[in-house]
């Protein structure tokens, strides 16, 4: 498709705007204070971030590990006192384990018992003392027995029963039972003895109750379960129980192991409070080092006592002036923001706000972040064996930045960003490769995956890769510094790392809308809302200028396949079709889709009045966006999707009629003030824009006609210069027109032509689908025999 050829001596159009910049006081002084501006904002955020990193004066970093060489003496710069952690977690670990367990000694246990069996051995014995005792089983209530259960609250067999009916329930018996189970419940009953002889080494402490009085008991031999204290129920018995009531053992053995119940239970609450309060009472071991004390020789291997006090270091203040090293950040700082921010912004002089709307933003969202990693670095790691001492630092949700300013700005803001928050956290906790890698990767992957957020789950989704990556990020790093092996840190870390991405992506979220609203930007998920039709602006577009609507949604389903061809954002660019013509509904007649059949208004203008009309809906559009607030980005679409093109209708009409009006007819009165299409959409839009309407003039659209017209109508646009701006390439523009000519012949595809009978074999309602398919000779006779037919419908509904 060789179409796209270009004048040279159409350079002189792009060069022209240049020279009369050059030539303009008022355009330089707005580029002075523009460039003023934008160095006092990088000026101010370098000093922020300079005092922010260096709020707290840091230590000197010594980067030893268990077993490495020292390359030069180190002394202790002042005297400190350095905490010996395995000393300690084996000095707290050593308290957990001498806490005795606590077992509660319930003393009412047998003081219920005694009762129950004292009040239903009287209620038993009164009961027999009675005259009509014999004849009591008769009156249909519960029977002796049943009555002597319930007292009890056991089951006994009927034999037992029966034996102590025949002593008439005499009180002696209770007294047997008293004196067995007295002892027993004395020694002390539990329910699982195996988990009491856990304890034996240590020992157990006794809690009696009610009188809280505590006892430490040493020898758990004497201690009872159940099937223990039965057997020895049988054995109290036959020491208890004289030789002349022998008949009654059975009995009474019965009964007391019936009423055996545990008195003693382990108190599992007050055994781990005591053992928390017991590792809280275990002071640190410290030992203290002189200042000016070798810590470690040169050559010499790190000890663990060597490593101790090396980490202890890190933590002390250095005798480092601070205003010192607040400058010595700012130069760095500056330095770093002047080169990448000046390279990121270089040529985008177009808006001068925009521009600094967009750095403010970049330096606001760089001034939260490290105040978060300043924060996080600022807190050792908590004392556990699952965390390693870089735990907090894995879990800063430093991508959640570069997702943000990926929705909201795009993903080449979003890797500068990524290298400036990278740099900046080096800086701030220490120079080593983790910490920038660790960002810089997780950032990036955020910004790739909230490129096209169609929707706000995407942020959630973009959050997850960020996790998968920061996990593959902290493996990476155990496998350089040989920790891989240490499991509990490692799947610590790892899981820490995960949940990062999850929490970055989550106020991604939640920060996205706010951001919309403060600095007024447009993203995707806003550019969805502004894609429904039922939005009140298209709503008013379909009802004024319906033809316009239609045209426009033709035109956004063009660039939106087109988009998707050439990398662009296909929902923008759908979106800013749909607007593009918005300000033809102050005047929809004058354009030709919204002429219902009426007479032309142009017919009775002069060309130079038509053109204005026609330009002019340029600058409509764009009061109408700012007034409904469609956005930065769909204004900009509006103004730029003619940009400085020619009216070449008008343009030639004009000079048709040159010979008769006195001045001479000048172009620049017949072309749009621009400017010309600045991105890749809008340069779509106005392609689509000006192919859409000329496919209507097609009066046989076949597939090779649509093609010509289509590599026509884009050739004319790039010799004409107004694709310069916009970064379409040729082999873009190659694929543009690929993509309209498969829309277009699928929208102009032909149709079986049916063959036609004659009419007075056509039924009735067939007629009438012939008559937009006639010829204009017929159309005056159909006209009449419509006519007929319409009033012959009115007559059959009954309206005259």
């Amino acid at each position: 498709m060789k179409f796209f050829k270009r004048n040279n001596s159409l350079n002189r159009s792009k060069e022209s705007p240049k020279k009369d910049l050059f030539h303009q006081p008022i355009a330089w002084s707005r580029i002075s204070l523009h460039t003023t501006q934008k160095w006092a904002i990088i000026f101010s955020l370098s000093l922020i971030l300079s005092l922010i990193i260096s709020s707290r004066i840091p230590s000197h970093t010594y980067k030893y590990s268990l077993g490495q060489v020292a390359p030069l003496d180190i002394k202790a710069p002042q005297d400190f006192l350095v905490e010996d952690r395995p000393s300690t977690l084996s000095k707290k670990k050593k308290a957990v384990e001498s806490v005795k367990a606590v077992y509660d000694f319930d003393l009412s246990v047998f003081t219920d018992i005694e009762r129950k069996i004292e009040s239903a051995f009287k209620v038993m014995a009164d009961y027999y003392q009675q005259e009509n005792a014999k004849v009591k089983d008769k009156s249909g209530e519960k029977s002796d027995q049943e009555k002597f259960e319930q007292l009890l609250g056991i089951k006994i067999s009927n034999s037992a029963f029966n034996a102590l009916k025949k002593k008439h329930f005499d009180p002696i018996i209770v007294t047997y039972i008293e004196k067995i189970l007295n002892p027993i419940f004395k020694q002390g009953i539990v329910s699982n003895r195996e988990f009491l002889l856990a304890e034996k080494d240590r020992g157990i402490v006794v809690r009696y109750f009610p009188t809280r009085e505590e006892r430490s008991l040493k020898d758990l031999s004497r201690i009872l379960d159940i099937d223990q204290a039965r057997i020895k129920v049988k054995d109290e018995a036959r020491l208890v129980i004289p030789s002349e009531d022998k008949l009654l053992i059975k009995p009474i053995v019965e009964i007391t192991q019936g009423l055996l119940r545990p008195n003693l239970t382990f108190n599992k609450s007050e055994t781990e409070e005591r053992k928390i309060a017991a590792r809280e009472a275990v002071k640190p071991v410290l030992f203290e080092v002189k200042k000016g004390e070798m810590i470690i020789r040169e050559g010499e291997k790190v000890t663990p006592e060597n490593l101790l006090k090396l980490t202890k270091l890190k933590q002390l203040k250095t005798d480092r002036n601070i205003f010192v090293y607040i400058l010595s950040n700012f130069l760095i700082i500056f330095l770093i923001l002047s080169v990448v921010l000046n390279l990121i912004f270089a040529g985008k002089t177009q808006n001068p706000q925009e521009e600094n709307k967009d750095l403010i933003f970049i330096s606001v969202m760089l001034i939260l972040i490290t105040i978060m990693i300043r924060i996080g670095s600022s807190f050792s790691a908590p004392e556990l064996l699952f965390l390693s001492e870089n735990a907090l630092f894995f879990a800063i949700p430093i991508a959640c930045g570069a997702i943000v300013i990926s929705v909201v700005m795009g993903i080449k803001y979003s890797i500068i960003y990524a290298i400036l928050i990278s740099i900046l956290t080096t800086i701030t906790i220490d120079y080593k490769l983790e910490y920038f890698i660790y960002p810089f990767i997780g950032s990036l992957v955020g910004a790739q995956e909230a490129v096209f957020c169609n929707q706000r789950s995407t942020l959630l989704k973009a959050g997850l890769w960020v996790g998968v990556a920061n996990m593959l990020i902290i493996l990476c790093l155990k496998i350089k510094s040989g920790n891989f092996f240490v499991w509990e840190p490692l799947m610590g870390d790892v899981g820490i790392g995960f949940l990062n991405g999850v929490l970055s992506g989550i106020i991604a979220t939640g920060i996205v809308p706010l951001i919309e609203v403060i600095f007024s930007y447009t993203t995707d998920i806003k550019l969805l809302e502004l894609g429904n039709l039922n939005h009140p602006l298209l709503k008013r577009l379909i009802l004024e200028a319906p033809g316009t609507y239609h045209h426009s949604i033709l035109t956004g389903s063009l660039v939106e396949a087109a988009a998707e061809a050439i990398g662009a954002n296909p929902l923008l660019a759908r979106v800013g079709a749909y607007y593009h013509d918005i300000g033809k509904m102050k005047k929809p007649l004058y354009f030709i889709e919204n002429q219902k059949g009426t007479e032309n208004k142009h017919d009775k203008l002069s060309p130079n009045m038509s053109s204005l009309i026609l330009i002019s809906h340029v600058k409509d559009g764009v009061e109408m966006a700012k007034k409904y607030k469609l956005g930065k980005v769909i204004t900009d679409i509006i103004q730029q999707h003619h940009g400085t093109s020619l009216i070449s209708y008008f343009y030639q009409k004009a000079k048709e009629k040159e010979n008769q009006a006195e001045a001479s007819v000048d172009e620049k009165d017949f072309r749009y003030p621009g400017p010309k299409p600045q991105t890749k959409e809008a340069g779509l839009v106005m392609l689509a824009d000006a192919v859409e309407a000329a496919s209507r003039t097609l009066s046989d659209p076949t597939p090779a006609r649509i093609q010509g017209m289509v590599q026509k109508t884009i050739n004319n646009f790039f010799i004409d210069g107004q694709l310069e701006e916009c970064e379409l390439t040729l082999k873009d523009l190659h694929l543009i027109a690929k993509s309209f000519n498969r829309i277009l012949t699928g929208i102009f595809h032909h149709r079986i032509e049916y063959p036609e009978r004659a009419p007075h074999e056509l039924p009735y309602h067939k007629k009438h689908e012939t008559l937009d398919r006639e010829s204009p000779k017929e159309g005056k006779d159909q006209l009449k025999n419509g006519q007929e037919d319409r009033e012959r419908d009115l007559k059959r509904l009954g309206i005259s």
